[in-house]
């Protein structure tokens, strides 16, 4: 892999194009690779930050997906736990993500790198959601005795 080749995307991609090619062509594919050679390399969409970056989204959403039932009653107090848990895993993955944001705030703007945000932040979801995906469907073939290579099919030039 030539990691100083330079690709554009022609494609105009609405976000649900988006977050079904960020699951179901990157990421279930990546961990099916990574699985099969047992071997996750520090490069690339790999190294610990945005491991760490996939984590702490993963805390967000969950957090922040109890606060309603928190606040319908059912646990209340726990709410300020769960907004403090939601605002300090985003606090986290904005610090460990600052040299990106910092340049897309020198190339775009400040403002541009604020609305960026929450997309990086539904990318690491997708991420996380993939490699859960990935190691099912991984388990589900060793058991099924599949064998473990097969990927999901890419489309090229289409």
């Amino acid at each position: 892999m030539d990691k100083d080749l330079c690709v554009k995307h022609l494609k105009k991609l609405g976000f649900p194009e988006i977050v079904k090619i960020d699951v179901l062509d990157r990421a279930i594919p990546w961990t099916m690779l990574i699985l099969r050679f047992r071997s996750m390399p520090a490069d690339l969409n790999l190294r610990w930050e945005q491991r760490a970056s996939v984590l702490l989204v993963g805390v967000a959403a969950s957090a922040l997906g109890a606060l309603p039932v928190a606040a319908a009653g059912v646990y209340p107090q726990a709410w300020p736990a769960l907004a403090g848990a939601t605002a300090l895993a985003l606090a986290w993955l904005a610090f460990l993500n600052r040299r990106f944001y910092r340049f897309l705030a020198q190339r775009k703007g400040r403002w541009f790198a604020l609305r960026a945000f929450p997309l990086h932040a539904v990318h690491f979801l997708c991420a996380g959601l993939g490699f859960a995906l990935g190691v099912l469907k991984y388990v589900a073939g060793s058991k099924a005795g599949a064998p473990a290579r097969q990927l999901a099919s890419t489309k090229c030039g289409g």
